[in-house]
């Protein structure tokens, strides 16, 4: 039965956040509600107390937002589509396959969330999906008073809280990692915990690696709670966060990750990720793309081509 009901999904350039709406969003209109993505792209509000590590900024984020996407949106704004084969979508793809509402914004504490609200109407949500902004008391109080207001956090929580979380699970003596759905309040990542997935740290495997892992797993914690949402029509209250030490990892820097024998990826393996993701093999856009993600790679690795990356809001690739 169809509920109309709708859920806010709040996201920013950011590939693993790609692929757990590409499950997820299917996934909530075949329970009858009606997703409505709210995009930050590369805005910030607040300043981390570290920078995120270049590789991070330019293999996860950078090619990303600078080549894939222009290059998969300018091919079809609807998708690319071949026989049985799905592939991943941007999200503005993502919005017209499925007819969904997109909002741009730069500030999710401005007033263009409650103007978002007010146009959309039947709203009783919202999840923050892989979103690196910090909602306010007055935004969180408006969602919570419309249902709820979720985030899906990279990492097991109580017990790590913060950014980039597997170089401090390896850090720390740990042997898996994790995501965490749990109600936001205005800490960072301290809100009652609703459910938690989990994932080995297996040898030799890259950050990337562990997080697209995680992406589905993402999808069924967040479609569980939805799920428990449509039958009871209100969300769980969560198991409220037992940690004496409140530890907040912040995001690594070059040195700590290396410490650990970690790698976020390398420049073939993330070619060969996104060609896996948003193209078909031997198709005419994989051999295009390919090409367009070597060229960029070859060039950060010239000396003085790039800059050091300080943040999203000023790595674009030149």
């Amino acid at each position: 039965m169809k509920s109309g009901k709708k859920v806010l999904l709040f996201v920013c350039d950011d590939l693993i956040g790609t692929e757990i709406l590409n499950i997820l969003i299917p996934d909530m209109i075949a329970k009858g509600l009606k997703p409505v993505i709210v995009d930050t792209g590369s805005s910030r509000n607040v300043r981390f107390k570290n920078s995120p590590p270049e590789d991070v900024s330019f293999y996860g984020v950078g090619l990303f937002r600078d080549i894939v996407v222009p290059f998969l949106e300018e091919r079809s704004p609807q998708g690319i589509w071949y026989g049985e084969r799905k592939l991943y979508h941007t999200y503005r793809q993502l919005s017209e396959i499925f007819k969904l509402p997109y909002h741009h914004i730069k500030d999710v504490n401005s007033n263009e969330i409650p103007s978002i609200i007010e146009y959309e109407n039947d709203v009783v949500g919202g999840i923050s999906v892989r979103f690196l902004q910090i909602f306010g008391s007055n935004t969180i109080n408006l969602m919570k008073s419309k249902g709820f207001l979720w985030n899906i956090h990279g990492g097991i929580l109580p017990h790590y809280k913060g950014l980039l979380i597997p170089v401090w699970v390896k850090a720390t003596g740990g042997h898996e990692t994790g995501c965490t759905l749990h109600h936001i309040d205005e800490g960072i990542d301290t809100g009652a915990v609703l459910n938690v997935e989990t994932v080995p740290m297996v040898e030799g495997r890259s950050i990337l690696k562990l997080y697209s892992d995680l992406a589905p797993k993402c999808a069924n914690l967040i479609s569980a709670e939805l799920a428990y949402y449509l039958a009871y029509g209100r969300s769980k209250k969560g198991e409220p966060q037992d940690d004496p030490t409140k530890t907040y990892y912040p995001y690594p820097n070059r040195e700590q990750i290396e410490a650990t024998g970690l790698v976020f990826t390398t420049a073939n393996e993330v070619v060969a990720h996104y060609l896996d993701r948003f193209t078909l093999p031997f198709s005419s856009e994989r051999s295009e793309l390919q090409s367009l993600l070597q060229t960029a790679i070859t060039k950060k690795m010239e000396p003085q081509s790039v800059p050091v990356l300080q943040g999203y809001d000023n790595d674009k690739i030149s």
